[in-house]
């Protein structure tokens, strides 16, 4: 395999996942049980009301419609409105997210922008595999250690 193939390979894997993804989720934000119009209005709002939430979200609108406009406002950074802030879910990520990641530098042995590095030099290299899948085909697993890396036959 060439190294475009391989590209070619990895970019459509990514929009495979992509896809899946955002098909998952509008699936599972609709088989939520209850009505997001009438858990907004309230219990005592009038129908007239919860009628002009729906409109308002856009839930009266036929799925393949619904689901445009959600794929759309994903493309474009849009990730709605949050219900307990009322502010923007971007905002409200871009505040806690500092906090998130004190919490993982405190619970994590490693540092977080050490888990975000990729090596240049895996320790599968020194086992004389050129690839994953000259490891495979040789029987060799490859396991990082924090010091150093094992070599183990194939189960």
């Amino acid at each position: 395999m060439t190294f475009w193939s391989i590209v070619r390979q990895r970019c459509w894997g990514l929009i495979l996942v992509v896809a899946g993804v955002c098909i998952i989720t509008f699936i599972i934000s609709h088989l939520i049980p209850g009505d997001p119009a009438r858990l907004l209005a309230g219990d005592r709002a009038s129908d007239d009301i919860v009628q002009g939430i729906r409109q308002q979200l856009g839930l009266d609108q036929p799925l393949y419609i619904q689901f445009g406009r959600y794929v759309d406002a994903l493309a474009h950074g849009d990730l709605g409105t949050s219900i307990r802030t009322g502010r923007p879910v971007a905002e409200d990520l871009k505040a806690f997210f500092p906090a998130t990641l004190a919490m993982l530098r405190k619970t994590h042995p490693i540092h977080p922008i050490r888990l975000l590095r990729i090596s240049r030099h895996p320790p599968c290299k020194s086992l004389g595999a050129k690839s994953t899948l000259d490891m495979r085909t040789r029987g060799v697993r490859c396991r990082m250690s924090s010091r150093s890396s094992t070599r183990e036959p194939h189960r």
